[in-house]
This record gives structure tokens, C-alpha cells and sequence, in this order.
């Protein structure tokens, strides 16, 4: 009956799989608990309940920074501009800043920020990996996020941004710009601006912007360490966990066309790893710890 009610509906399976990574903490604080004690589960318990407020609430957990003139200089002279810049998070990091209008950025893991604030505007730089926005108000100067392949400009809107481009850094490719709250006004080169509303993202590169289309349920879903699938390709899901491990992870081109749903830890990618192990046909294969691919079982 179980297994019937899942394949009706894909937010049941949904449902299901976040359940079952639910259940996985509780397991894990379980068996702390036979060494610790009863307060050792309470404490499992009352963080995962903390975890799951968090994402409901959309809390930010915010740091204080800045950027000066030396690192913008660094970014305008130098070959490798994100290897230069005043922000960067290593593979399986994530940084909160608070910037001095009150915006507040999430920056992804492997993603490289500058921030570049004059009299007249103030200018988010992109040039690797992925952030999520929260424009301050009150302040007057036009705010605008800058990728190589275009711009994001927010009307008073919480929103992400990310690079898509498989080549690494340094690599011109496409973006992929989705909205939580507000509005955002893209353009890519000489093409004329083009708006995309709360619930619908687009993508924008050298051939222009995209007609936005329905954004993905739990897109910000990173900020809390959880990558949220709805009948998303594995080649697809796969490229995204990767985003958040050190080292090569595959998908074969056997197992690309299969579809995953479910909710999966990104502070844990050996664990989604053997969770997508169980909820599909397919094996993990370690080379190394470096260097994993999944394959079709």
C-alpha cells in the first residue's frame, strides 16, 4: 500500500524521502544515544528540530564583511579573477555575509564573490559557483549582481544565482537565475532586460535570456545543507551533488536518464550517496575517495 500511494503522486515520493533522511538523523542520534544516555537523544532530537525550523523560518546565520580597494584592483588585473576575489568558499563550504546596505549574501560552496560599493551603485561580482541574495532597502544606488554572462538587477527581492558552466572557473557558459521573493529585471548582453518574477527562474548566457519558467520547489534549499529533488535527472542531481564534494563524481551515461526525488544532505555526500542507493538501481563505485562514479546496478 506504501509503495502504491508513492508512485501516485510525485509529491508523495517527495514526501517519503524526506522522511526517510528525517529518519536518518534520528537513527544516528539513536545510536549516540545507547553510548550517552537519554539527554544524548534529546539533544539529536532538539537539533534536528532546530535544523528543520531553520529551513521553515529562513533564518540567516550572518557574518560581517567588507571589500577594499586592493581586491578590486586584484580582480580587475589579474587572468583569474576568481581565484583573486575577496570571497571564496572551498568545495563543501558555505559563507553568510552581511553587507553594509544590509544586504545579505549565502555564498555556495566553490563560488568566488567580489563586492564593489561607490557613491553611484553598488555591484555584486559572480564569478564562480553560487549566491543567494537578500537586497537591502533604504539605500538609493542601484544594486546589481554581475555574472561574465549578464545581469541580475532585484526590485527589493531575495533571489539566487548560479553559474552553470561545467568548464570550472574561469569559464564563459550560462547562468541560471531563480526568484524567491520579488522581481528581478536579467540582461545578457545588448538584449533588452528581461523581468522574472517570484516562483520562475531563467537562464541568460552569450544567446540571450531565456522565457523564465516554473523555478524548482526548495531551490534555496543549499542554505540549510539539504539538495531537495523532484523527479530531477540523476545525470542532473548527480552534477549537483558534485558542486559540494571534493574530488571527481560521475554519473554514467547508462543511469543519466533515471529520475530521483527526495531531500539529501550536502554536509554529508557519502550518506546521500548510499540514500540514492537505496532508492534507485544503481551502485556507487569508489576508485578512490576521490574519484566515485555512479552507475546503473
Amino acid at each position: 500500500a506504501c509503495a502504491v500511494w508513492r508512485a501516485a503522486d510525485a509529491r508523495h515520493e517527495l514526501a517519503w524521502q524526506r522522511l526517510a533522511a528525517f529518519d536518518d538523523e534520528l537513527q544516528a542520534g539513536t545510536r549516540g544515544a545507547h553510548a550517552a544516555g537519554a539527554p544524548a537523544a534529546r539533544e539529536a532530537l532538539h537539533a534536528v528540530a532546530q535544523r528543520m525550523a531553520r529551513r521553515r523560518m529562513g533564518r540567516w546565520a550572518l557574518g560581517l564583511a567588507g571589500t577594499g580597494a586592493v581586491a578590486w584592483q586584484l580582480r580587475e588585473h589579474t587572468p583569474w579573477p576568481a581565484l583573486a576575489a575577496a570571497h571564496r568558499t572551498a568545495t563543501g563550504e558555505r559563507r553568510s555575509l552581511m553587507l553594509e546596505d544590509g544586504t545579505q549574501l549565502q555564498i555556495a560552496s566553490a563560488s568566488a564573490v567580489d563586492v564593489h560599493f561607490t557613491g553611484a551603485e553598488r555591484r555584486i561580482l559572480l564569478h564562480a559557483g553560487e549566491v543567494l541574495v537578500q537586497s537591502g532597502h533604504g539605500d538609493a544606488r542601484p544594486l546589481r549582481v554581475q555574472t561574465r554572462e549578464g545581469s541580475v538587477a532585484p526590485v527589493g527581492t531575495r533571489f539566487t544565482v548560479r553559474h552553470d558552466d561545467a568548464g570550472g572557473w574561469g569559464t564563459r557558459g550560462c547562468c541560471t537565475v531563480a526568484v524567491l521573493q520579488g522581481a528581478v529585471d536579467v540582461q545578457a548582453g545588448q538584449g533588452d532586460a528581461v523581468r522574472v518574477v517570484a516562483g520562475r527562474q531563467a537562464r541568460f548566457g552569450a544567446d540571450g535570456v531565456t522565457p523564465p519558467t516554473q523555478a524548482p520547489a526548495d531551490v534555496d534549499a543549499w542554505v540549510d545543507d539539504m539538495l531537495v529533488a523532484d523527479r530531477m535527472p540523476l545525470a542532473d542531481f548527480v552534477a549537483a551533488l558534485a558542486r559540494w564534494r571534493p574530488g571527481v563524481l560521475r554519473c554514467a551515461p547508462e543511469a543519466a536518464a533515471l529520475r530521483i526525488t527526495g531531500a539529501f544532505p550536502l554536509d554529508d555526500t557519502d550518506r546521500a550517496l548510499a540514500m540514492l542507493v537505496r532508492i534507485l538501481p544503481v551502485r556507487v563505485a569508489y576508485r578512490t575517495r576521490w574519484w566515485v562514479t555512479v552507475q546503473a546496478s
